[in-house]
């Protein structure tokens, strides 16, 4: 019986080590998916086309919190950095999704966010990555006591996620 545990270990253990590759765009790896070349980011504050002041320094500081924690990269100032990435809010829509049949009190709220960015390198100035038109939906519920600005706040984070998502290299 003994004997079999380990058989039957070793064979998923080889299968584990088959079936992972060393590099993410060969198939499943452990490895990071964020380019290697990159080891430093400037994050520019993004520029803010909507009448929600305010949201581009949230995006800003959910986008540096997000490299920090998911990627290898450093973030440093545009004079050091090897990369920089900047862009712009370029919409924020608020639509009710339910209200109350009573009294007509909005009951969830979705706010979509769009937004361009554009990722180079400071060094050559070659376009690493980029997105016109990135857009995301998030939802939150002031019927439950949510104000605006945790929609707004989620929103940001939910955006940060997209624009380092997009900037993975390619599987």
């Amino acid at each position: 019986m003994r004997r079999r545990c380990v058989a039957v270990l070793a064979l998923g253990v080889t299968a584990l080590g088959v079936g992972c590759a060393s590099d993410p765009s060969q198939g499943y790896s452990f490895a990071t998916s964020y380019d290697q070349r990159v080891r430093s980011i400037s994050v520019s504050v993004f520029e803010n086309e909507t009448f929600h002041p305010g949201i581009e320094a949230d995006l800003g500081a959910a986008l540096i919190r997000r490299v920090q924690r998911d990627t290898p990269w450093r973030v440093l100032n545009p004079s050091t950095a090897q990369t920089v990435l900047e862009g712009s809010i370029t919409d924020l829509q608020i639509n009710r999704v339910t209200q109350d049949t009573d009294g007509g009190i909005s009951q969830q709220v979705a706010l979509r966010m769009r937004a361009d960015f554009v990722w180079r390198s400071a060094v050559t100035g070659r376009v690493l990555a980029e997105r016109r038109g990135l857009a995301i939906t998030e939802t939150f519920i002031p019927a439950a006591g949510e104000p605006i600005e945790l929609g707004l706040s989620a929103a940001t984070e939910e955006m940060a996620d997209a624009i380092l998502e997009a900037m993975r290299s390619v599987w």
